[in-house]
């Protein structure tokens, strides 16, 4: 039984996200890595990003650490959807700056797949829900940016409010999102209005508040 009724309550998992990705691609009938590498990585020239890292490849791919000890990506359920790109900060960088200017691609399917990621569909107090990504009106501070990425409120069950019709992405807005596995850390974040963003890449998992602070320094201290 659902402990909420369905459209009141916002719940952050992986499995989500994993399901969304299945999903997402189940109508073409190809594999999630098939899609997302003739639909996403090699129109938009990520050559460096992967689902399964080449052979030819595998002495540039990182070891995380957890607990002392040298680590890769665990499999599991949906893992391909939810955690399983591998890439570089180059490639990261670009695939920010497509979704900075998404007008300036030709790919028709990755313009409208970049809008609609960033549009805003459900509201948890000050931030706004996304498809994967999360959204703050910019400016923002330091405080309510870093505040919202704490384990204790980002993955607690909170309110959620429905955006009905969604609004398109805006562009003032603080668009981000962490990632974690047992030996990675990373974050995302960028400001279209300003054509600033940010990439953060550790071979460790590290508490996302310390990663959130910093990206928000550096891009304060850019403008």
């Amino acid at each position: 039984q659902p402990q909420w009724k369905p459209g009141t309550t916002r719940l952050y998992a992986n499995s989500s996200i994993g399901l969304f990705g299945a999903l997402a691609v189940k109508p073409s009938g190809m594999s999630y890595e098939q899609a997302m590498t003739t639909r996403v990585l090699k129109p938009l020239k990520l050559d460096h990003t992967w689902i399964n890292v080449p052979k030819a490849e595998e002495t540039h791919y990182a070891w995380g650490y957890r607990d002392g000890k040298a680590v890769h990506v665990s499999p599991g359920m949906l893992d391909a959807e939810a955690y399983g790109v591998k890439t570089n900060v180059q490639d990261m960088a670009s695939w920010v700056m497509a979704n900075m200017a998404p007008d300036a691609l030709q790919d028709t399917s990755l313009k409208q797949g970049i809008t609609l990621a960033q549009s805003r569909y459900w509201r948890v107090g000050a931030m706004y829900q996304g498809l994967g990504w999360e959204m703050l009106n910019w400016p923002v501070d330091a405080k309510t940016v870093v505040g919202g990425s704490d384990n204790k409120v980002a993955l607690a069950p909170l309110p959620a409010r429905e955006v009905n019709p969604p609004v398109p992405p805006v562009k003032a807005s603080w668009v981000h999102k962490t990632g974690s596995t047992g030996g990675f850390g990373s974050y995302v974040a960028f400001i279209p209005e300003k054509q600033l963003g940010i990439v953060m890449l550790a071979n460790k998992s590290y508490p996302n508040p310390a990663r959130v602070e910093a990206a928000y320094r550096i891009l304060d201290a850019l403008q």
